[in-house]
């Protein structure tokens, strides 16, 4: 594909919100405004207000958490107002991109993809006539086509094998057993390989510094009669001495320690990905567990008490 005598771009509108919404009848679209349609947006949607009230400008929603918080929580419900399809009609009509989430069987019988010929048919050679992908990207000067029908199963097995046993991996050498000495003793082989040390040079300094501790948590100071050695340092040659050395790293850290495991407990509790309406939450959660002495306690409660898990919708059977 070639693109040829591109305009310049138009600048982006003030709308920041590009993502997958629930709409009232339970089906969900695919929302962009990466253009200068957000007023013919407001006004269609009967959002108008929101102008008034900064929901679209992206000056004051990076600076003022709380109206970022509050553009997240309105915009789904919003879209929970009318169903998918109207959303979609109603986006077209502003000008803007808006489209139904829709299954394989939907789009193959959809007369979009029929008329722009993103599905096809074409004439099976076994099967007889049937629908197929098209071309998904058309310019003025590379039409395309499809010119043959889609191939048999197991058509190509032979070629794809040699591919794949082509670009196959070499074997990664044998791992060292830890019965030879202590374990840093055994560690010292994948921590010079190249290829290992990117991942062991972050995770062996922490793993160190427990070494004071058994597999059900006894203190010990020797394993199979080998002394135990806590020291490391982690890649930035900050040491990290013991249990002590590490609990003065996460210290001086906390930050990033309670913002990255809310992270990880919140997706978990919600069941999706995190994004970037997300995020204010986040530091909210983060703020509560400072002020409460950085107890687990609070970094619990404070998920749920946070928008995204309040607003999170159980799917219907």
């Amino acid at each position: 594909l070639r693109v040829h005598d591109a305009p310049a771009g138009a600048p982006r509108g003030a709308l920041s919100w590009t993502r997958q919404f629930e709409c009232g009848d339970g089906r969900w679209v695919q929302f962009h405004t990466g253009n200068t349609k957000t007023s013919e947006f407001a006004a269609l949607a009967g959002v108008t207000e929101w102008h008034d009230r900064g929901l679209f400008d992206r000056e004051r929603l990076a600076s003022d958490e709380a109206l970022l918080a509050e553009q997240a929580e309105r915009s789904v419900e919003l879209f929970r107002s009318r169903t998918a399809q109207q959303w979609e009609d109603l986006v077209a009509e502003a000008g803007s991109e808006c489209g139904v989430c829709r299954t394989s069987a939907e789009w193959m019988d959809h007369p979009h993809a029929r008329g722009s010929e993103i599905i096809i048919e074409s004439e099976h050679p076994r099967l007889g006539r049937l629908r197929q992908p098209g071309i998904n990207v058309r310019m003025s000067e590379t039409p395309g086509a499809i010119r043959r029908p889609a191939p048999e199963p197991d058509a190509d097995r032979a070629e794809l094998l040699a591919v794949l046993e082509a670009a196959s991996p070499p074997a990664l050498p044998d791992a060292a057993e830890p019965s030879a000495g202590s374990l840093r003793e055994a560690l010292e082989q994948p921590r010079a390989d190249p290829a290992c040390a990117v991942c062991h040079t972050r995770m062996d300094p922490l793993g160190f510094a427990l070494e004071s501790f058994d597999a059900v948590g006894r203190f010990r100071t020797a394993d199979n009669g080998v002394m135990i050695d806590d020291s490391g340092a982690l890649p930035d040659g900050t040491p990290v001495n013991g249990p002590g050395g590490l609990r003065d790293v996460l210290m001086a850290r906390r930050v990033e320690v309670v913002e990255t495991l809310a992270e990880k407990l919140l997706t978990y509790a919600i069941g999706r990905g995190l994004e970037a309406s997300d995020r204010p939450a986040l530091r909210e959660i983060r703020r509560r567990v400072e002020s409460d002495d950085y107890r687990f306690s609070a970094l619990v409660s404070g998920i749920v008490d946070s928008v995204p898990f309040r607003m999170r919708r159980i799917p219907e059977r």
